[in-house]
């Protein structure tokens, strides 16, 4: 019986505690934090065929942004991708990626973006060649 009792004493303290841990946690929240390496993946479309580019062109985008601390764990949770389109810009042979704010912004709502790492990517190609081998090389 006196176990019983002890429970049920303890049964408004353990409401009342996780009721502030609610209403810390939303406020914490609630507040504006900056962060960097949220990851964004990268693909490109319209490469050129008969090209390869000269350096790697990156697969990833790391964004320092500024939001609240609901919508940072939102991006942690969620995977961002972009798709450029080189067609967009094959006239220059780089692309700083502030130029990416307007693909990237609807992806990260209520979400100001400081900066892209890296700051630009850099579009060169180089000519594809093959080479030709004897037969007889190839069977050794």
């Amino acid at each position: 019986m006196k176990s019983l009792v002890a429970a049920t004493d303890r049964t408004p303290l353990l409401v009342c505690m996780a009721i502030s841990l609610v209403m810390w946690l939303a406020s914490a929240l609630s507040e504006s934090y900056t962060t960097s390496q949220i990851p964004v993946d990268v693909s490109y479309r319209n490469l050129p065929t008969n090209k390869l580019p000269s350096q790697p062109l990156p697969q990833q985008l790391h964004l320092s942004i500024e939001t609240n601390g609901i919508q940072i764990l939102k991006q942690y949770w969620q995977k961002n991708s972009l798709i450029i389109d080189y067609s967009n810009y094959k006239s220059a042979q780089m692309l700083p990626t502030q130029q990416l704010n307007p693909l990237l912004l609807p992806q990260l709502p209520n979400t100001k973006i400081l900066s892209i790492s890296p700051d630009t990517i850099f579009f060169k190609f180089e000519r594809k060649t093959t080479k030709k081998y004897p037969y007889w090389v190839i069977m050794m």
